[in-house]
């Protein structure tokens, strides 16, 4: 078995294709970036919102960077979304159409009341593969139920994810 970090100095695409075990490359995603959302994020008067984190994070400590290699997205529920009139809550996290496009990293979740803290996962999520991005923009889509999004007065998201730089492939 080859396992190659990307980034090193023997790193390159033709490695990262060839590093195969059962038909699935091996990449060594060894960097983890976190963002954290919180109720504060919550602005739209409207029952849904889509949450751009490449946007929410840019020109921070936090910015996603370029030209990465992103594996698996994994959000933690750190405060469930509750408050005002809001009788329900779910989240999907993907990167186009979140709000009516359930089919990204994570499918529609339980963020609201009674809904367990900690790690969500859904194994049936399509984008689970490692995959290159240039310009990864995650988002983060909130549906609310009886009451707009922008009346919760808690809800705290910690969004996780795996990735290793790529700047092999930025253009010459």
């Amino acid at each position: 078995m080859l396992i190659v970090r990307p980034g090193s100095a023997s790193a390159n695409g033709i490695i990262l294709r060839d590093a195969v075990k059962g038909g699935a490359p091996m990449v060594d995603l060894n960097r983890i970036w976190r963002g954290r959302i919180t109720r504060a994020h919550l602005t739209a008067a409207a029952t849904t919102q889509s949450l751009n984190l490449r946007t929410i994070f840019a020109g921070t400590k936090y910015a996603i960077p370029d030209h990465i290699l992103v594996g698996e997205v994994t959000p933690s529920l750190e405060a469930v979304l509750a408050g005002g009139a809001i009788s329900a809550a779910v989240i999907i996290i993907g990167e186009n159409d979140v709000v009516n496009d359930d089919d990204g990293y994570l499918t529609s979740t339980n963020v609201f009341t009674g809904a367990a803290l900690g790690w969500k996962d859904t194994p049936a999520a399509a984008l689970r593969a490692p995959r290159y991005r240039a310009a990864f923009t995650p988002l983060v889509g909130v549906t609310t139920t009886t009451a707009n999004v922008n009346v919760a007065t808690t809800f705290t998201l910690d969004v996780c994810f795996r990735y290793s730089l790529q700047p092999s492939r930025r253009a010459a």
